[in-house]
Formats: C-alpha cells, sequence, structure tokens
C-alpha cells in the first residue's frame, strides 16, 4: 500500500484545487494501482462520504468518491510549475468575512450530531479540525494580504523570521525582480504550519505589535488544542500511548470560544493599524 499524501501534502491539495488546511479536514484512503507487470500505473484516493460538501464539491476531477493521480506525479518527473502558478496566483478574500461565515455554516452543521457514539466521536473530531483549520486559514490570510498592501509590515516580517532574514540575493537579481521579496515572503506564508501558534504568535507581534494570544491560559489552551489536532489527524483521535482523546477538551463550544478570542484580537489590531494608514498615522 502507497501512503503517499504525507510526503507531498501540498502537492496533493493543490492538485486537488483545494488548500493544504482543507486537506486535513477530510477522511480518505489512499493507494496505488499496479499493473501484471509490477509498474505503478496511479496513485488514487477514495474519499469518504461524510467529508464536508464545500470543500468536496471543488474538487474537480472527481469519479465517485475517488480521485486519480499520475504515476509520475511525486517523482520529479512531471513539470511543477503548475503549482508554483497556483500559489503565486493564490488571492485571499476579506479574511475575517470568510472565517465568520464559515464558522456560521459549522454551527449549522453541528445541529446534525450523530447520537450513537462512535459516529459523534468521529462527527466531533471532524468539527474540532475544520475550527482549527478555519483560524490557520484566517490567520494565514490575514498576514498575507498585510505585508502585500504595506512594504513596511513586509520589512517587519521579513526581519522577524529567520528564514526570510538569512536569505541572500545578488544585486542584480533584486533589480530584475523588485517585487522579489513580496514573491518570497508570500510563499513563506503560504507554506508556513499556522498551527504553530507559539512561532504565528511571534509573527503578528511583530507585524502588528499585538499577539494572537489573551493570556497564559488562552495560550496554555490553544496549544493542548494543536497536540489534540495531531492526534485527530496522524492518529484518528488516540494520544501517543493509544488512548482516546478526551473528548471534553474539543467541546464545540470551547473550541470555537478559543478560536473566535484569537480572531478577535488580531481583527482589533488590525483595525487599529488599518485606520492609522487610512489617516495617515503611525501604525501600530
Amino acid at each position: 500500500m502507497a501512503f503517499f499524501v504525507d510526503n507531498n501534502f501540498s502537492l496533493v491539495a493543490a492538485r486537488l484545487g483545494i488548500l493544504p488546511e482543507e486537506l486535513e479536514q477530510l477522511q480518505y484512503d489512499q493507494g496505488e494501482e499496479i499493473d501484471d507487470d509490477g509498474r505503478r500505473i496511479r496513485y488514487y484516493l477514495i474519499f469518504g462520504n461524510d467529508n464536508p460538501e464545500d470543500i468536496m464539491d471543488r474538487i474537480d476531477g472527481l469519479q465517485g468518491n475517488t480521485f486519480h493521480f499520475p504515476p509520475d506525479l511525486f517523482s520529479g518527473d512531471e513539470d511543477p510549475s503548475w503549482y508554483e502558478d497556483f500559489l503565486a496566483d493564490y488571492r485571499p478574500e476579506e479574511p475575517f468575512e470568510v472565517f465568520s461565515d464559515a464558522a456560521a455554516d459549522l454551527w449549522h452543521v453541528l445541529n446534525s450530531t450523530p447520537s450513537e457514539v462512535k459516529e459523534r466521536q468521529a462527527f466531533q473530531r471532524m468539527v474540532f479540525l475544520q475550527f482549527i483549520s478555519l483560524m490557520e486559514a484566517y490567520l494565514s490570510d490575514r498576514l498575507i494580504k498585510i505585508v502585500m498592501s504595506d512594504s513596511s509590515k513586509l520589512i517587519a516580517l521579513i526581519g522577524a523570521v529567520p528564514e526570510l532574514r538569512n536569505q541572500t540575493a545578488k544585486l542584480i537579481e533584486l533589480a530584475k525582480d523588485p517585487e522579489r521579496p513580496a514573491k518570497v515572503a508570500k510563499g513563506y506564508l503560504q507554506r508556513a504550519s499556522f498551527h504553530d501558534v507559539s512561532f504565528v504568535d511571534g509573527v503578528y507581534k511583530a507585524v502588528l505589535n499585538a499577539g494572537i494570544f489573551i493570556d497564559n491560559s488562552h495560550e496554555h489552551f490553544l496549544n493542548h488544542l494543536v497536540e489534540l489536532r495531531h492526534h485527530c489527524v496522524h492518529r484518528n483521535g488516540r494520544n501517543h500511548e493509544g488512548a482516546d482523546i478526551d473528548y471534553k477538551d474539543i467541546d464545540p463550544v470551547h473550541v470555537s470560544e478559543a478560536v473566535n478570542a484569537v480572531v478577535n484580537k488580531v481583527e482589533k489590531a488590525y483595525a487599529h493599524y488599518d485606520l492609522a494608514k487610512f489617516f495617515g498615522g503611525t501604525s501600530p
């Protein structure tokens, strides 16, 4: 059996036409088809029936519940430029509106919570991952929109991230492409792990002079949710010892409150920045 997704996660997501954080929400089986001579014909994903419809509807090329990938997709033989074009052309919409609409849809879905224990736990994991993904998408898109439209914030971002700050470029390269720093920074943010909340907090402090945590207890809870996210994505809701997670910890009310606190704190800082920028004052 071929387990190709984890090592090619962003590539698989882009091939499906969705974002990596959306792929994380989906349940699927993965494999490969081999002919009689032992040659790989293609890879495939078979999606479950209970995946979020708004994500599944955007996957072009599904045959029933199955999506096929060419056999050379992950070997380096296929031209990867389409994926770079996908990222380069991606433009976030208004992040807060997208988050609010998606969160409202999610609460509507919660009205259909199954009653049987195993089904309810699977459903609760799916909803939990969706809440975390909404937060990640918001934090990523909000930051991208800020640094792509404000050179001073782009400089702040680059100064705060060693991987960007320590890059070297020849003067002739910058002269030929003055937009290169912004392109590199955007590409970095699109590939960054926004569930690394401590990293994200530091970046937002550098760019907006405001972190994402309300207080120490909020920070502790979010880091705990990140760990639970890992257990849900990679271990189907079991911890390192193989025991089921405590489902009280991913109660939708508590999770949504923690996520909303992040978004509202960032939006408040962004509104202050945007207002100061509009009136020509000194932004944070």
